[in-house]
């Protein structure tokens, strides 16, 4: 399981901002006989604490369709998922077949934010093409 790592810029309140260091923190739960790569992308290389960036977390196939799976993503505690009565709040999204996304802030230990996305299917490889799929969140940094 790899971790966030994020330093917390210099100075305080809104002005502070985290830099994103690296890649996704979570469990993947799938067959024994998938071949699938979890990648992430964020839509800033800063976040301002406060201020809203997209979480992209891509998935991709390179053997036979995988139905069924499962992704929960630890968030550490310098992220949070963005609060949805937050101005410019846009929706969680996914091109996986069959995703229930289950946002569960403070769900998590020591009440970090968790992002559960069940029962979806990851599309198989065409050819020489992988298959993928995308799931996209809000989320923010957090200084506490």
């Amino acid at each position: 399981m790899g971790r966030w790592w994020m330093p917390l810029g210099k100075g305080a309140g809104r002005g502070a901002s985290v830099v994103l260091w690296a890649l996704l923190c979570g469990a993947f739960a799938t067959s024994a006989h998938a071949t699938l790569v979890v990648s992430q992308s964020v839509s800033a290389n800063t976040i301002v604490v406060g201020e809203r960036v997209r979480l992209t977390i891509t998935i991709s196939n390179s053997d036979v369709q995988e139905d069924g799976a499962q992704l929960v993503n630890n968030f550490p505690p310098q992220l949070r998922l963005y609060d949805p009565t937050f101005p410019g709040y846009v929706a969680p999204a996914t091109t996986c077949a069959s995703a229930t996304i289950t946002p569960g802030p403070g769900a998590g230990a020591g009440g970090a934010d968790v992002l559960t996305v069940a029962g979806f299917s990851v599309p198989g490889n065409t050819g020489a093409v992988d298959g993928t799929c995308d799931i996209q969140v809000d989320i923010t940094s957090f200084q506490g």
